[in-house]
C-alpha cells in the first residue's frame, strides 16, 4: 500500500509504502529534479529479499475466482506440513506476518463483501450473499490444502469483528479443515446483534431476523451462536469474552474472544488475556512445523 502528504504549493512530498515483507519506509519526493530519497525507514533485523509474496485465484462454490495473497519464505516445500495462518474479514467493503521466518506462511484471503472489486464485490456479500462469503474462505482453505501449501493439521484460521464471525460460521460448517480458529471479538449471535449498542449499525451488511422470514432464515442458517453442534460449550454473555469449546468434528481448539451480540469492547479488562489464548496454543503447537 501508498500514501502520500503533502502541503500546498511545497516541492516536496512525502509518501510511505508498505507490502506484506516489506515494513513501512517514508520516502521523500522532490518534485523539481524528480528524485525519491528514504526519509524514514524503521531498524529491523530481516531481509525481506529471503521471502516472496504470490497472488492466487481460489474457484469458490458458486465459480467466482476469489483473490488470496500468500507469503513465505523462498526454497518453501509444498508438502502439506507448512505451518499456515489464514486471514479474512469479507466485509462492509473493506479491504485487509509474523512467523514466516520459522517457515510458516501467512494467507490474506479477499473475500466477497470486501471493496477488492468495488461494490458489486460488496453487495455478493452481503444480506442473502452472505453465504458467499464462507464459501469463499472454505473454497481458500481447500486450495492450501489441495495444493500442497499446508494441510488441516497445520492451519489455522482467524479473523476479527467481522472477521470473527466469518470465523465461527466457517469452523461451524467445516470443522474439518483447521487444527485451531481464532474469532475475535465476533458478532455470533446474529438473530439478536442489532438490539444491542452499535449493533444496528451493521444491518445494511448483515441485514436482521425482524426484516422478514427470508432474512431471519438466512440468519439463523449460518449465525455461529445458533449453528455450534450439540455437547458444545459456549458461555453465552454480551459485551463478555466467550470461553474455550471445542466444537465437534476435527478442529481441537475454537476460541477466543467474542461477542454475542453488539460492539466490540477493545478496552482492557481482567479477561483480556484469553484474546490471545487461541493463538499461543496453536504457535506452541505447531510454529516449529512437525
Amino acid at each position: 500500500s501508498v500514501g502520500f502528504s503533502s502541503e500546498y504549493k511545497e516541492p516536496e512530498v512525502f509518501y510511505a509504502f508498505t507490502s506484506f515483507v516489506f515494513p513501512t519506509t517514508i520516502y521523500q519526493y522532490n518534485i523539481d529534479d524528480n528524485t525519491s530519497t528514504v526519509f524514514r525507514a524503521p531498524a529491523i533485523d530481516f531481509n525481506s529479499d529471503d521471502y516472496v509474496t504470490e497472488q492466487v485465484f481460489v474457484t469458490s462454490k458458486d465459480g467466482t475466482k476469489v483473490p488470496m495473497f500468500l507469503t513465505y519464505k523462498k526454497g518453501l516445500q509444498k508438502d502439506g506440513t507448512n505451518p499456515t495462518f489464514l486471514y479474512g474479514y469479507g466485509g462492509f467493503s473493506t479491504s485487509r506476518l509474523p512467523f514466516i521466518e520459522n517457515g510458516g506462511i501467512y494467507a490474506q484471503m479477499n473475500l466477497r463483501g470486501g471493496n477488492e472489486y468495488g461494490e458489486d464485490w460488496h453487495i455478493a456479500g452481503t444480506k442473502l450473499q452472505k453465504q458467499n462469503v464462507f464459501d469463499d474462505c472454505i473454497a481458500c482453505a481447500e486450495y492450501l490444502i489441495n495444493n500442497g501449501y499446508t494441510s488441516p493439521k497445520y492451519l489455522a484460521l482467524n479473523g476479527g469483528s467481522n472477521g470473527g464471525l466469518l470465523v465461527g460460521a466457517v469452523v461451524n460448517q467445516r470443522p474439518d479443515l483447521f487444527a485451531v480458529a481464532v474469532p475475535q471479538v465476533g458478532v455470533m449471535d446474529m438473530l439478536r446483534y442489532h438490539l444491542f449498542t452499535i449493533g444496528w449499525n451493521w444491518a445494511s451488511d448483515y441485514g436482521t431476523s425482524e426484516d422478514d422470514e427470508a432474512m431471519f432464515k438466512a440468519l439463523y442458517a449460518y449465525s455461529p451462536l445458533h449453528t455450534i453442534k450439540s455437547g458444545e460449550n459456549v458461555h453465552r454473555h454480551h459485551g463478555h469474552h466467550c470461553r474455550p469449546r471445542r466444537p465437534r468434528g476435527a478442529c481441537p481448539l475454537v476460541q477466543v474472544c467474542c461477542y454475542l451480540a453488539g460492539s466490540p469492547d477493545w478496552r482492557p479488562t481482567q479477561d483480556h488475556p484469553h484474546r490471545h489464548q487461541g493463538r499461543s496454543r496453536w504457535r506452541q503447537a505447531h510454529l516449529q512445523g512437525p
